[in-house]
């Protein structure tokens, strides 16, 4: 009977895991996800990344588009293309490194680089701003911000790298006022919200947690495969058998 409650709790627990793993934030800069994709459909939305040291005044934007690629625009009919944007709207330094964090990154169709401006229509996405997108203009949480630069650099001077659980991209420095290329990421698997970090040297901008309160917002990454979820239950499964048996 222990075996069979404790069994439970396992279940319930990895249950909460995905379900919190899933969560919207629900707001304009970051909207919902649908658990229903209708082929070639964008969202958009901009997420702010904070310096532990100066939360209020020292920060970074991403703008992000992800596109249900159903017809391989983009080179792989089916999955979603996560793009984002760095813009150096406040930061103390420049921009060197964006890291984007997720499970199963070997899972990723391709990561990389594209020459131009997210704010403006292109063949292969709809420009980040307030005429393809509504919420970017929607109270009411602060509206869509720019910095008023252009596009820094080319694509050879950057670089996007897969980690062991991150996908890396490295960039020229990305100084105040100024934009990255577009940065983007192929994967079969729908979004949800999930971690990024920008760095400068010493400098860092995330999700920062203070005496309980958590500054900076998650960006759009790929969700883990539910087969993660299910390793996890059948491998705490195993434990408390094996538990149960050696106590019986």
């Amino acid at each position: 009977m222990r075996t069979i409650k404790s069994l439970l709790v396992v279940t319930a627990v990895v249950g909460l895991m995905t379900t919190m793993g899933a969560r919207s934030f629900a707001a304009p800069l970051l909207p919902s996800f649908p658990s229903v994709w209708f082929p070639n459909q964008m969202i958009a939305g901009q997420s702010k990344l904070v310096n532990p040291r100066n939360i209020n005044n020292d920060y970074i934007n991403v703008d992000w588009i992800v596109f249900y690629d159903a017809d391989g625009i983009w080179g792989h009919p089916g999955s979603f293309v996560y793009m984002y944007q760095l813009e150096n709207t406040a930061g103390s330094s420049a921009i060197r490194v964006f890291n984007v964090k997720y499970d199963g990154t070997g899972v990723s169709d391709e990561i990389g680089i594209k020459a131009g401006d997210l704010d403006v229509d292109t063949a292969l996405w709809l420009g980040h701003n307030t005429t393809n997108f509504a919420n970017l203009n929607e109270p009411p949480s602060p509206k869509e911000t720019e910095p008023g630069g252009s596009p820094q650099g080319i694509p050879t001077n950057y670089n996007a790298l897969r980690l062991l659980d991150s996908v890396s991209f490295t960039t020229i420095d990305i100084g105040i006022t100024r934009e990255s290329l577009v940065l983007y990421i192929i994967d079969p698997r729908p979004p949800m919200y999930g971690e990024a970090k920008a760095q400068d040297g010493t400098t860092w901008w995330g999700m920062v947690t203070l005496l309980g309160t958590t500054y900076g917002d998650p960006v759009p990454v790929p969700s883990p495969e539910p087969q993660v979820a299910l390793l996890l239950l059948a491998g705490l499964t195993g434990m408390l058998v094996r538990l149960r048996m050696s106590k019986s």
